[in-house]
């Protein structure tokens, strides 16, 4: 850039920044490129110029980065990747990310037009389409003030032009400046600059910026100082190195520019030839031009060469006259023979469809509107017959494997309700509670269940497999397990053995009378004793029994009590380890042998009691999302551990057992591999333990986590476990009392208020209730006090 420059005055601190910058660049120790800053086309080369000029005055070393889009460009700034953006608006948006310098442009925003295309104010362009790059502040402008004008994002400046001179675009928004340049560059003729709308640019000129990194506050002065040294005459000098070529008739053009009509060596000396046909093709602001270079042989010696410069559409024109006659030829031909074409096209190509119709019915299961296509080639006829067997088959091949599925669905259920007299009959009774409550939600086209449809038989089969197959699980459950009435229950009851101790206490207690007699202690006062010491082990042993039982609340006392009794001797004289089996002897692991006799606590907790857990994948197991906590032994049979269970009768390892079972429906179902119509059967089956505030089971789902059909599923599985008449362990409930409980399990956020309203008010409570419960169960239930049941607020 051949201007004289005078450096800006920098203060030291911003001297040694420079300095500090330089060195970085020259050195590359580090990896600290100098500044980059992107090149953006407005307005073209001028722009590059005048950074140039500024980094000459404060000496500064600028990598010029480009081959990116304006979008892109913003991107690498926002990565940190450019640490100056030069020809920028300023907006708010850009604003919260970057820098800015004062301005050091000023221009009007022009309207570059199709020539086609008349505009005098900003209101002819309504309707029309303005070309704009992605990114640039003005496609937001006009979205936002200009609504009526269509906005076409491209990805360059240049293709906003290209975009206007192929009328693809009815205009785009640049400077004088660039649109001259451009215009000359690529030969566009179809484009011209329209007018300066006051209103547009809100009645003054635009400033460009330069964007600066938000951490580069002392380059943003030190360009600001640069920006400010710039003189009138500095500036004057690039406008004329970027306006040469641009003169019009009548002006004085330097000898680069001059008449196209002359020799114009420029072009000779700036462009190759090509090798084989030695024409060189070129553009400038006035059109585009073919050019012929060859050496003069009689003057060779000399370098002499003869130069000849012709226009485009002079050159071309004799060969476009034959080329566009032959193009016309051809397409009279073509269009002579389309006619023909596109009948015999039609013919193939409409049965053809219509089988490609009949296929994806096929495809979508949608068999009972399959149809015979109608067309006259037989071989259509006969692949259309082919299908339409093909569809019977496939229809009666699926009802079969539907049948046989839905029998052994119902099979395993019947199994599971086999298995244990406690469960009998629930996984038969769950599913009809949950259809019945199911239609009825179907049904209503009313907040809030409007949303909730069945759409075909296909999703009330899948909604039905989920329910008959929701406790699925519990076959790896061990019925001992399910079945515990009492504490110290395994496969059988363990009181006989706490029994069988006290009834050698008792013995000990006479044998031991009868030895203090001969030893001739007072005979009335050892009955007396004795009398104490029985009546004593009667009720120990009738307080263990009642702990058993389970029926009511273990408090602190009680459990102390227990300890106390535990603490009573007796003498085993027989070997513990005698007819056990290998995995029961494991469990003593490498505790010696007690020498007999031993003495032993009444009720004891011992180590071959714990029953360790292995082969557990904790990963696989948070991995499905299961959020029970894991105990860490499987089980723990300790005499004194189970009797001091404080409420019902399992122990915490009992208790994830049987809750297990949920998880295990959950993984037996999801690694089958079902149809995408069957897709949801996991989630029916698995959901019925949930609450809808997080407390349930086995993933702690929410109410927003929870579909309809889980909610019901929750619903039908406690109403059937609370009205239950085949359960041995407890008294079936009448109809209201269980109602009752419901409405406090709604309150508890356990139930949906929704789903038990719509569970009441259809009356599908007293429809299951005639159809399975038994009659002096069946009482009068007021279910208005239930209709506004809320969940309590805590």
């Amino acid at each position: 850039l051949d201007i004289d420059v005078t450096p800006v005055e920098l203060n030291d601190e911003e001297k040694a920044f420079v300095q500090e910058t330089e060195k970085l660049h020259i050195s590359n120790e580090i990896d600290w490129p100098p500044f980059d800053f992107a090149i953006r086309g407005v307005p073209m080369g001028y722009s590059v110029d005048y950074m140039n000029l500024l980094a000459k005055k404060v000496g500064l070393e600028l990598q010029f980065i480009n081959g990116y889009t304006w979008n892109e460009l913003i991107e690498l700034f926002k990565e940190g990747k450019l640490d100056l953006v030069q020809s920028a608006f300023f907006t708010e948006q850009r604003k919260e990310f970057s820098l800015f310098t004062e301005p050091f442009y000023e221009y009007k925003n022009i309207f570059v037009i199709n020539k086609a295309l008349a505009v005098e104010n900003i209101a002819d362009l309504n309707g029309k389409t303005v070309a704009l790059p992605k990114g640039w502040s003005t496609v937001d402008f006009i979205k936002e003030h200009y609504p009526e004008i269509n906005v076409l994002e491209v990805e360059k400046g240049l293709d906003a032009y290209f975009a206007v001179n192929e009328g693809k675009a009815d205009a785009t928004v640049d400077n004088a400046l660039s649109m001259k340049y451009l215009r000359g560059k690529y030969n566009l003729k179809n484009i011209s600059t329209g007018p300066w709308f006051a209103a547009f640019d809100d009645n003054k000129s635009k400033s460009l910026h330069i964007m600066v990194q938000k951490d580069q506050l002392m380059l943003k002065d030190i360009l600001n100082k640069a920006i400010a040294s710039v003189t009138p005459e500095e500036v004057a000098a690039l406008k004329s190195r970027w306006e040469k070529g641009n003169c019009k008739k009548g002006r004085k053009c330097d000898q680069e520019t001059s008449d196209k009509s002359t020799v114009v060596s420029r072009v000779f000396m700036e462009y190759q030839p090509d090798e084989e046909s030695g024409l060189i093709r070129y553009s400038d602001d006035e059109g585009s031009y073919y050019a012929y270079s060859t050496p003069l042989d009689s003057f060779a010696d000399t370098g002499h060469r003869l130069g000849i410069i012709e226009t485009t559409d002079s050159f071309l024109g004799p060969f476009m006259e034959k080329v566009q006659v032959s193009l016309l030829v051809a397409i009279l031909v073509v269009l002579l023979s389309l006619p023909v074409v596109l009948y015999a096209t039609r013919q193939i190509l409409r049965p053809i469809y219509a089988l490609m119709d009949e296929n994806d019915k096929i495809a979508k299961r949608r068999y009972k509107e399959v149809k015979r296509v109608d067309t006259h080639i037989k071989e259509m006829i006969k692949l259309s017959d082919s299908m339409l067997h093909m569809t019977d088959s496939i229809q009666a091949y699926e009802k079969a494997q539907q049948e046989l599925m839905d029998s052994f669905i119902q099979l395993i259920a019947d199994a599971i309700d086999a298995k244990s007299a406690y469960t009998g009959g629930h996984c038969t009774r769950v599913p009809e509670i949950a259809l019945m409550l199911a239609q009825k939600a179907h049904d209503l086209d009313t907040p809030p269940f409007n949303e909730f449809h069945m759409e075909n038989e296909e999703q009330w089969r899948e909604f039905k497999i989920g329910a008959w197959l929701h406790d699925c699980g519990k076959v790896v459950t061990p019925e001992y397990v399910v079945d515990k009435a009492t504490k110290l229950e395994t496969i059988n009851n363990r009181i006989d053995e706490i029994r069988t101790r006290f009834e050698v206490l008792w013995r000990d207690l006479e044998i031991a009378s009868l030895n203090r007699q001969l030893e001739g202690d007072n005979v009335e006062e050892i009955k007396a004793w004795l009398e104490k010491e029985r009546q004593k082990l009667i009720d120990d042993f009738k307080f263990i029994a009642d702990c058993n039982i389970g029926g009511e609340f273990l408090s602190d006392d009680k459990q102390q009590r227990l300890k106390e009794i535990a603490e009573r001797r007796w003498m085993r004289h027989f070997n513990d380890r005698l007819g056990l089996s290998e995995d029961e002897l494991e469990r003593f692991g490498e505790i010696p042998e007690a020498a007999l006799p031993v003495e032993e606590k009444l009720l004891d907790d011992k180590p071959h009691h714990i029953i360790p857990r292995v082969g557990f994948d904790e990963e696989s197991y948070k991995a499905q999302g299961f959020k029970l906590d894991v105990p860490e032994h499987l089980y723990n049979r300790g005499e004194l551990y189970n009797l001091s269970v404080s409420r019902g009768t399992l122990t915490n390892e009992e208790r994830f057992k049987i809750n297990e079972h949920i998880i295990m429906t959950i993984r037996m179902l999801e690694q089958l591999p079902l149809p995408d119509h069957l897709k949801r059967v996991p989630e029916y089956a698995g959901t019925h333990h949930e609450t809808l505030i997080g407390t349930g089971y086995p993933r702690k789902l929410t109410k927003d986590e929870l579909s309809v059909h889980a909610r019901i599923m929750v619903l039908a599985d406690i109403f059937e476990a609370l009205t239950a008449c085949d359960r041995p362990y407890k008294k079936a409930k009448k109809l209201s009392e269980s109602i009752k409980i419901m409405s406090f399990m709604c309150q508890d956020a356990h139930i949906d208020a929704d789903v038990f309203k719509l569970f009441l008010k259809s009356g599908v409570y007293l429809e299951y209730a005639r159809k399975f419960m038994k009659p002096e169960q069946i009482d009068e239930v007021d279910i208005e006090q239930y209709m506004n049941c809320e969940i309590k607020k805590k």
